[in-house]
């Protein structure tokens, strides 16, 4: 039984075929033949049924019509009919799938992908290749980060997982993630929308990070202004450099007063399994020092390092494995791992490729410091005028390991021989790691890496694996 669509389809047919279709009815089905393949495919069949009809109507199968200059005048006639209307219902389509083809290639072009950096694509209608030409479309990057030129000249860099539209040269809608609009003078007026507000850039840089369960946004407004209209309350703000609102389907609130660090509206990270020894255990435990802002930068269960430009907001790292009951003498191996999850402080864009260095404190009485009081100043061998350096005669470094641009999920696996070497020079049996980032951002709000802790909810705390000799 067909459907309504399909009853639709075939009577708007047949009134075309017939010459009593109006042009609205003929252009009704030419709307549904180039935008519904199932619509073409119907027309197809309808078409190809009417020509074969047409061609047996009154002719019959019958053999002694099978010699086409035995056909009477009348029915010659007919037939030549018939396969002049069947010519013409095929050129018809063809001229259909031709114009839908041509109108599909003559898209404009509103963006160029411009770099992808560890990238992996979800689904996207659009072409995934560095250096292809967008026309209108949707992107959803996975992992990585992404950066679009538009044909206005604006600039927008994606960091994963985010899913966004590409409307014109001069618009885009953020479904969720973050995003990082760079808009020079010319593109003055360019949108970045959000599910519930209109983002129109004044001439500015601004980043806008959207939930994706709640939608609720955030607009942090680097440099320059920025004009938000939110639709259904019908309210109108400009927010200003150094300024961030919260958004949600009810209105539009003011975030911090000043931008010190982009905060994300939520943050997740994947579930790790594997090791031996984990800073849980026994006496071990993890610590975070930053240089300032000690009560607001700082996240509970989250280890976080920092290389800053000007030293504020800077992070190292400290862990402590208690191996106490373990044979330290026969480590042949340790490998670290770590569980990188998603950060709530700073924007992928703003950091390169990024090293970090791995240092094991020397002198049993260094790894009795507490996570709960330690701080910047006094903490062992911590070089405080420094935003990565440490106190060289206090540590051995053991080696660095390198996480890319635009990753911020995974596992990081870390090991050499000399940590083998001072794991069984050790004297206490508890060994203490201090993790720096020696690359610095490339600018202001640059990404704070960040690790799984002890209590951090979706991933497993810092470990180490052991291979005994």
């Amino acid at each position: 039984m067909k459907s309504k669509k399909e009853w639709e389809i075939a009577e708007l047919f047949e009134r075309v075929v017939d010459g009593r279709a109006s042009e609205q009815e003929v252009s009704d089905l030419e709307q549904h033949l180039m935008t519904d393949s199932e619509a073409l495919t119907l027309y197809q069949d309808l078409a190809r049924q009417h020509s074969q009809l047409q061609m047996t109507d009154g002719i019959g199968l019958d053999a002694k019509f099978s010699d086409p200059s035995k056909v009477t005048p009348r029915f010659r006639g007919r037939f030549f009919v018939a396969a002049a209307a069947a010519a013409l219902l095929l050129f018809g389509m063809m001229w259909m799938q031709l114009r839908s083809l041509e109108n599909r290639e003559s898209d404009p072009v509103v963006a160029e992908l411009t770099a992808a950096s560890s990238a992996k694509w979800g689904a996207c209608s659009l072409p995934t290749t560095p250096g292809g030409d967008l026309t209108r479309g949707q992107l959803e990057l996975l992992q990585g980060t992404a950066t679009l030129t538009f044909s206005s000249g604006a600039v927008v860099s994606l960091e994963a997982p985010v899913k966004m539209d590409l409307l014109t040269g001069m618009k885009a809608l953020l479904h969720y993630g973050t995003a990082v609009a760079d808009v020079p003078e010319q593109a003055v007026g360019f949108r970045l929308d959000t599910p519930d507000c209109e983002v129109t850039d004044l001439g500015t840089s601004f980043a806008v990070s959207v939930d994706k369960e709640s939608r609720e946004a955030r607009i942090d407004v680097l440099d320059g202004e920025v004009e938000l209209y939110h639709g259904s309350s019908d309210h109108r703000k400009r927010v200003l450099k150094n300024q961030s609102v919260d958004i949600n389907q009810d209105g539009v609130s003011a975030g911090r007063g000043s931008l010190e660090e982009f905060g994300r509206v939520s943050r997740s990270g994947p579930a790790f399994k594997a090791g031996v020894i984990t800073t849980e255990r026994g006496a071990g435990g993890h610590a975070t020092v930053i240089s300032d802002h000690k009560d607001t930068h700082l996240s509970p269960g989250l280890l976080l390092v920092k290389h800053s430009k000007d030293g504020r907001y800077a992070r190292k790292s400290y862990l402590k494995f208690d191996l106490r009951h373990q044979e330290v003498d026969q480590i042949k191996k340790l490998t670290l791992v770590l569980n990188q999850v998603q950060s709530p402080y700073g924007l992928a864009s703003f950091v390169p490729d990024c090293e970090f260095v791995v240092y094991g404190l020397l002198d049993g009485e260094r790894d009795l410091w507490d996570a709960g009081t330690m701080g910047w100043l006094d903490a062992p061998a911590n070089q405080a005028d420094s935003p990565w350096k440490v106190q060289s005669d206090q540590v051995v470094e053991l080696g660095s390991f390198v996480i890319p641009k635009g990753q911020q999920q995974g596992m990081i696996r870390f090991t050499s021989e000399r940590m083998g070497e001072w794991a069984r020079a050790d004297g206490n049996g508890l060994l203490s790691l201090i993790i720096v980032r020696k690359t610095c951002e490339l600018r202001g709000e640059g990404l704070v890496h960040a690790f799984a802790g002890n209590h951090y909810p979706e991933g497993q705390a810092p470990r180490l694996l052991i291979e005994l000799e």
